[in-house]
């Protein structure tokens, strides 16, 4: 089962779990069991620090393009299974493939340097890159 989330439904999902120390899976899980993990419904919201909600939104930018990466893997899969089995793949299949992961290169970088400028505050971006 999957559930599509905006980038603001799932910090505030993260949250809630989070308060009751469940992951989101967990959490989901409980409250569509009724399960009310320890705190659900009774727990009363603290506001999260902006550090907070900022990390919330990393984690749900960096969710939202393993999720286009994903896609992306099952396509190029079904091109090269197709191939494998011998039938024509259309050139422009593949040129589509490879746009869409060009298109992610940019937001990859960017979270590859906050992830580098969290570690080594110093030193945002490895060494030979811009």
């Amino acid at each position: 089962m999957s559930v599509r989330l905006s980038p603001e439904e799932r910090e505030a999902l993260l949250w809630r779990a989070g308060d009751v120390g469940l992951s989101i899976s967990d959490y989901t899980r409980a409250i569509l069991l009724e399960r009310h993990p320890i705190g659900v419904g009774n727990v009363r919201q603290r506001v999260p620090t902006s550090a907070e909600r900022a990390l919330a939104r990393f984690a749900a930018e960096v969710g939202n393009l393993a999720f286009e990466i994903n896609k992306i893997g099952v396509n190029v899969n079904q091109l090269a299974h197709a191939a494998n089995a011998g039938a024509a793949v259309p050139r422009d299949a593949v040129a589509v493939a490879a746009d869409a992961l060009a298109h992610l290169a940019t937001p990859l970088a960017t979270i590859r340097d906050a992830v580098l400028a969290s570690l080594a505050p110093d030193r945002a971006t490895p060494e030979g890159e811009p």
